[in-house]
Formats: structure tokens, sequence, C-alpha cells
């Protein structure tokens, strides 16, 4: 087995581009590439004087707008006050989505939307006036929702529509704001898209990916990330990942390391905090901290090449990026219940720590041949839980036998690494063979 060597240079945290710690309402989030991904709910502020605010005002003028039981603007309240809600069932809807992202777009050059709060979500039950009274607003079973009633946090049941009233589109909303969005990120930037989405619904991976909304700085937090973008790439999201570190509440040190190890291997790797906690970007930490992250950054930015390779199979053959033990081990029965460790494609074993003050973790090889990443030793297994050495600067990571892996010389952004030399690792099997792709585009 072969390894690659590491460059001393800094880097961030995104599949596609390099997003730095970002205050979560505000408008855009800078990147370390000197680009930028542009935020946007899906409330429309309603409160400016008229003709002042073009996305309103242009919204009514095209008739854009959900509406009321009545027929009347339906108005709820989100981050920018009383608001209106895009009716993005609507292709009138798309083209002025578009056409107010292509004027953002020639004052800020983002490279990416990141679509929030689109459940669609509202600080007000219903509208500003309220629901009607009847049976879609009080339907006879109602599920265990927020509040217990169906417009409890989000807009009305019997809001109109263009394709149906809200009781009937509801969960798609999320979906049709991505389709919309990715539709117009490939007008505006000729690339292909880059969307990160909260709500979402089956078919969104062909539009955007997901991140798994508002966590918490706690370890269980940490651990239970796991099983959510495991549960993702299943549902054919493959790009998803949680908030590193946790979004409310501040974490300890360790805990942000080891969420940082974790988080390296995430599909979607985003540091990210509520706007009234403190920082926790690497940068915020100690010296061995910021270094324990580097090294996990590092570590991805040179496993990119395998990344990239497993994103397009999910693409074109529909595979998982992140994936669960059991998938490619079906016929032994202890990987099924196992959601402390998990795959990238069939070969790197990631067994990350998720407990405070421990150096050392417990994880289930399958029968054959591992080799550690870091130093080619092999680590033969019967089927069997093996106790490894995990030094908090370190996140364990194992490579299948009979598998070929391409790498690369991580630089300071994925722009500038794609320029670096490539290297193949090999972990060979006890005939001697090994087999492995790489997509390069």
């Amino acid at each position: 087995m072969t390894s690659t060597t590491w460059t001393n240079s800094w880097t961030s945290l995104m599949t596609q581009q390099s997003l730095t710690h970002c205050l979560r309402w505000s408008r855009t989030c800078t990147l370390t590439t000197s680009a930028t991904l542009s935020s946007w709910t899906q409330g429309i502020s309603s409160t400016q004087p008229e003709g002042s605010y073009w996305p309103y005002d242009e919204g009514l003028r095209r008739d854009v707008f959900i509406k009321d039981a009545e027929g009347k603007t339906l108005i709820g309240k989100v981050w920018p006050g009383l608001t209106a809600y895009p009716d993005f069932s609507d292709n009138a809807t798309h083209e002025w989505w578009y056409d107010n992202l292509q004027r953002f777009h020639k004052k800020v050059q983002f490279d990416g939307l990141w679509i929030d709060m689109n459940e669609p979500s509202n600080f007000l039950d219903g509208s500003t006036n309220g629901c009607p009274s009847n049976s879609l607003e009080n339907p006879p079973y109602t599920p265990g929702v927020l509040g217990g009633l169906l417009r409890a946090k989000t807009v009305c049941a019997t809001a109109q529509q263009k394709q149906s009233i809200h009781y009937n589109m509801h969960s798609l909303y999320g979906l049709m704001e991505a389709k919309a969005s990715a539709s117009a990120m490939k007008r505006i930037t000729s690339k292909r898209p880059f969307v990160i989405s909260r709500s979402t619904f089956p078919s969104q991976g062909m539009y955007s990916g997901h991140w798994l909304g508002d966590n918490r700085s706690q370890w269980k937090d940490l651990y239970t990330s796991i099983a959510g973008i495991l549960t993702f790439n299943l549902l054919g999201i493959p790009l998803v990942g949680a908030d590193i570190c946790g979004f409310g509440e501040e974490p300890q040190e360790e805990l942000c390391i080891r969420w940082t190890q974790l988080g390296a291997f995430y599909p979607f790797t985003r540091n990210h905090n509520a706007i009234d906690m403190k920082p926790q970007d690497p940068t915020a930490f100690s010296p061995l901290a910021r270094t324990a992250m580097k090294q996990a950054l590092l570590l991805r930015y040179s496993l990119f090449p395998v990344l990239y390779t497993l994103f397009h199979h999910a693409h074109v053959h529909g595979h998982t990026v992140a994936r669960p033990l059991m998938f490619e081990f079906p016929k032994d029965v202890r990987t099924y219940g196992i959601d402390k460790q998990f795959l990238w494609g069939k070969s790197l074993l990631v067994t990350p720590v998720l407990d405070p003050g421990v150096d050392y973790v417990d994880g289930y090889f399958p029968e054959g041949l591992w080799y550690d990443y870091y130093t080619g030793n092999p680590v033969p297994s019967k089927g069997e839980e093996i106790r490894l050495h995990a030094p908090l600067d370190k996140i364990n990571l194992h490579l299948r036998e009979g598998s070929v892996i391409p790498t690369q010389m991580p630089n300071i952004t994925l722009w500038v690494s794609s320029g670096q030399p490539l290297h193949l690792v090999s972990a060979l099997s006890d005939d001697g063979s090994a087999t492995g792709d790489l997509y390069w585009d």
C-alpha cells in the first residue's frame, strides 16, 4: 500500500467550493476561493414602500405569490418581517426567481445557492389574517406535527397555488424551489448548479443537496449525524452533511475536533452555527485543535478524486457516496445495526470517535484484509470488533483489500488542488490484485 504526501496549507470546508464559517441569516457567505454562496429564504419582504423593492413589486406584477383562501396575497412572517411566499408550482415564478438571481449575481458573483426556511416556514400559524375554519385546516386526522395543527408555523392548508391548494402541495415546496434554483443557476453560470436546501422530497437529489437542519453542539448530535447522511444517501440525495460542531449551543474544543474529523467525511462538509453563538471555526481554538482540524481537512482534500468519482457514480447510476457497511457485506448480519461507522464507496472504512475523553475507538471490521490508511499496516479480520488507537489528532481510516483509489496533493482550495499531482493508493488482496477507477473531467 502506498500513501500520498500532504502539503502544509490551510483548507476549509466544502465539497465543491471552500465555504468558511457563515452567519446563518446573512444574505451571502464568503468563500475562501473569493466566491460566495448566496443565502435565500423563501419569504419575500412585503413592508417596503411601493416601488422601492423590486422582488416584491415585480412579484405582485407577475402574480407569483401564494394567495389566501380569498384570493389575496398571503402574508406571513419570516426573517425579513412580514413576507409573501413565492408559488414555485407556477412556471412564471421560476422566471421571476431567475430574474431576481440574475440581478443579484450582477452585484455579487455567487457560485451557489443556499435555500432555507422552505418547508415553507412561518413564524406565525397560517398568516397575519389566520386561516378559515374548515375540514382542510382541521381534518379528521392530524399527524403529530409541531403545534398539532397543519398550519402551525407554516402557511394555511387552504392557501391557493397554481397547481392546487397548499394542502396538496405542502411537502413539495422545497423540491419545487430547488428545481427553480438549479435551473436558474445553470442559466446564470453555465455550470453544474450548486444548491443546498433544507426542505427535501423524493427526486430532489437531481436538483440540490441537503444539510440536516438545526442541530446542537452535543456528542449525541455528532453520533446521530451518521444515520442522517446514510439515510439521505439511501433516499437519492448523496450531497448531504450536518452542521459541523453544531448549530445551537457552544461546543467544547474536543467535540469540535472530533466533529471536524467526522465532518471531513460528510459528502457535504460545512462548519456552521447560529448568529449569536461564539465562533467555532478552527482558528477559534488552540494550536493543537487547529492542527488536528487542519489535518482532517487536508485529508479530505487529498481524497477529493475519490469523492468526485463517487459523485459521478451517484449521478450516473444512483449509487451512494457515504454507504452503510451492510450494503457491501449483506451476508454479514453483524453489519446490519452499525451506525457508528460507514464507507466511502466500496473501499474506505471510516471509524470516528463519538465519545468524549477517550483515545481509542472500537470498530467492526468485516471479514477480510484491511489496511491502515496512514501506515499501510494490514489489519486481518475474521469479522470482528477491533480496538483502534485514536488520539485527538486522528480519525481512523482503513482501505479494503483489492482496492485502488486515486488521491492528490491537497492545497489551499480545491481549484488549486485539482492541478496537483495525482497518486494511486493500492491495497492488494492475497492474490496480489486490486482494482479501482477515476472520473476526471
